[in-house]
């Protein structure tokens, strides 16, 4: 029995354009799973702090404790929420240790305090890798996108002459 050969057929190359949306869809997959990274495996390193609000009373029946008796960390704090009447953020710790359930006397003013916990994750290498891989993988799906339009556009959206041609 003869060997037999094949003959490749000229039509079924793969040419520079298939080649092109190949990288640009590698590109894609590669920003989607930088994002995922980002999202799923990089810790978000969030930092609990505590929003502490101070409210003008006459008379209160928690402990009063003498603005100038706090330490220098929470000095300042409370003296610019009270002159600015605006919330001040403490880490946890120094407002259980001063603040907590407590009145506040800030120059012969009672003031109570109230603090609430929030999540400061703002920032950080998750974001980065979030933001950097979604821009990865818009730029590689639309650069796959026109790069399939430009090398095989003219099958897809026949002239009207060419669709003449092939009726």
């Amino acid at each position: 029995m003869a060997g037999e050969t094949a003959d490749r057929d000229p039509g079924r190359t793969i040419g520079l354009g298939a080649v092109a949306i190949a990288v640009a869809l590698v590109v894609f997959l590669l920003g989607a799973g930088v994002a995922a990274a980002g999202t799923f495996l990089v810790s978000d390193n969030c930092e609990t702090q505590i929003g502490v609000s101070l409210t003008k009373v006459n008379e209160t029946d928690r402990p009063v404790v003498e603005a100038g008796n706090l330490s220098h960390e929470v000095q300042e704090p409370v003296g610019t929420a009270v002159r600015e009447n605006r919330t001040m953020f403490l880490e946890p710790t120094q407002y259980r240790s001063e603040l907590a359930e407590r009145t506040v006397q800030f120059e012969g003013t009672l003031y109570e305090v109230e603090g609430r916990e929030f999540e400061d994750c703002a920032g950080g290498t998750d974001d980065v890798l979030q933001f950097g891989g979604f821009w990865l993988a818009v730029l590689g799906l639309t650069a796959a996108a026109l790069l399939a339009v430009v090398q095989y556009g003219s099958k897809w959206f026949p002239s009207d002459e060419e669709y003449r041609r092939q009726k």
